[in-house]
């Protein structure tokens, strides 16, 4: 309010400077402009607070920086969950193609039988709602296993908006005494994961996180992604990335948390 005072004032005060040397016939305009420009700043300005107070306020201004985040973050709608999944099927779908293609090239042919592969057809023949549902009920299996694992409260599928054109859907935030953690969840229910298409995933994450969330003091700076598929590439710990932040990265067996949480394997 201060700003928006001293700015007025000034206004003003340079106006009343400047009169003098307006034609007299362009005066009344002038001076119609003076006393209407500070009224229409401060209508501005209130409406302003009325629609988006909080643009008014940094994370330093609340008692307690959380509040800040819980005052931009809302539970995402359906479209966002729904776009949010579709975008990772996509992924996942490229990433079994991946996989065959690089089988083939190792060693001349198609080992459609093994794990975390799947025959060329198999991305065009699925249907489209089967395979929504099981991508969604492997990572309800991942989420549950990080909920078992990680300290604090999870809640899954949590919107961060920033203004009407910048919002972030992550998969979960865990909140461990008022610090909040980011996951972003990676499921591949139908074979592996490819190295490179997690680095893809990844960085388009991070990318997001850094412009949304650098420097706040309850975020944590080492977001959590937590990815799932089937058995277990060699090299899943040795990735090496310059992914910046440098995100914790957690690799489970979706075989292996089907047995765990007692759910019958349903993948082909």
């Amino acid at each position: 309010m201060s700003v928006i005072a001293i700015f007025a004032g000034i206004a003003e005060i340079s106006g009343t400077i400047v009169l003098p040397f307006v034609s007299p016939e362009h005066q009344g305009t002038f001076i119609w402009f003076l006393m209407l420009f500070p009224a229409v700043l401060v209508v501005l300005f209130f409406l302003t607070l009325w629609f988006n107070h909080q643009s008014l306020y940094a994370p330093s201004d609340w008692k307690d920086e959380t509040n800040f985040f819980r005052g931009k973050a809302r539970p995402s709608t359906a479209e966002e969950i729904t776009l949010k999944q579709e975008e990772s099927i996509e992924d996942a779908t490229a990433v079994d193609l991946e996989t065959i293609s690089a089988d083939i090239t190792e060693n001349g042919d198609r080992r459609s039988n093994e794990v975390g592969s799947v025959p060329f057809s198999a991305p065009r023949s699925i249907d489209a709602t089967r395979n929504r549902l099981s991508f969604a009920r492997a990572e309800d299996l991942l989420m549950k296993k990080l909920e078992s694992e990680l300290e604090g409260k999870l809640s899954r599928n949590i919107t961060f908006i920033e203004n009407d054109s910048s919002q972030v859907v992550v998969d979960g935030v865990l909140d461990h005494e008022g610090v909040l953690t980011l996951i972003e969840a990676l499921v591949f229910p139908n074979g592996q994961p490819s190295r490179s298409k997690i680095n893809s995933s990844v960085t388009r994450f991070l990318n997001k996180f850094r412009s949304m969330f650098t420097g706040a003091a309850n975020i944590s700076s080492e977001p959590v992604v937590a990815i799932a598929g089937r058995g277990r590439p060699r090299w899943i710990h040795e990735l090496s990335e310059p992914w910046n932040p440098r995100p914790i990265v957690k690799y489970y067996d979706l075989d292996e948390l089907e047995s765990q949480f007692g759910v019958a394997a349903q993948h082909s």
